[in-house]
């Protein structure tokens, strides 16, 4: 059984992995997901290949803490009691600072940004420095990943993983406009 936070050999590891431009998995509050250095464009890259997933569509990025993701997006579009209601937990779509390389906001103005409450990404995150790229685990059109077999399975036994259990949500998180209040995935 995996255990509930990740164990610190394993957390530094995969920092190490993260820091050397790897893509890397691990698990989310309702789904695995594979991530990388967002300043890492090559690592990026790597993520929509195997993934097939086109670069215009962006992907959204997890912290475990709202000042580890202040630089990427613009603080005065957004109430504060909206960033107090919805995370920890719900992606935003906020809108996107300079500093937001177009392989993370796709062809658009916006960046989607959940602050997670799974301890494995709060040690992650805090351990790396800041936020991460999250996308699901799996292939485009596929089911995301909801076990280690499945990581394997879709991706190969040399991906670097988290290991950590997953969270109680059983599905990809809810997707909101910060600024409109629009649900734009349930």
């Amino acid at each position: 059984m995996l255990p509930r936070t990740p164990r610190r050999q394993n957390l530094r590891q995969l920092i190490a992995h993260l820091r050397r431009g790897e893509v890397i998995a691990y698990a989310t509050e309702g789904v695995w997901g594979i991530g990388c250095d967002p300043r890492r464009r090559k690592a990026m890259q790597r993520i929509l290949a195997i993934k097939k997933r086109p670069q215009h569509k962006g992907v959204l990025m997890v912290a475990g803490h709202r000042k580890e993701t202040t630089a990427y997006w613009q603080d005065e579009a957004v109430a504060p009691e909206t960033l107090r209601q919805l995370w920890p937990g719900t992606t935003l779509v906020l809108p996107a600072t300079t500093r937001v390389p177009f392989w993370i906001r796709g062809h658009r103005d916006t960046v989607a940004i959940r602050v997670s409450n799974h301890p494995g990404i709060g040690a992650l995150c805090r351990a790396f420095g800041g936020a991460i790229v999250s996308t699901s685990a799996n292939r485009a059109g596929r089911k995301p990943a909801n076990n280690l077999r499945t990581i394997y399975r879709y991706f190969g036994p040399q991906l670097p993983v988290l290991r950590a259990r997953l969270g109680r949500q059983h599905r990809p998180s809810r997707i909101i406009d910060a600024r409109s209040g629009q649900i734009l995935r349930e």
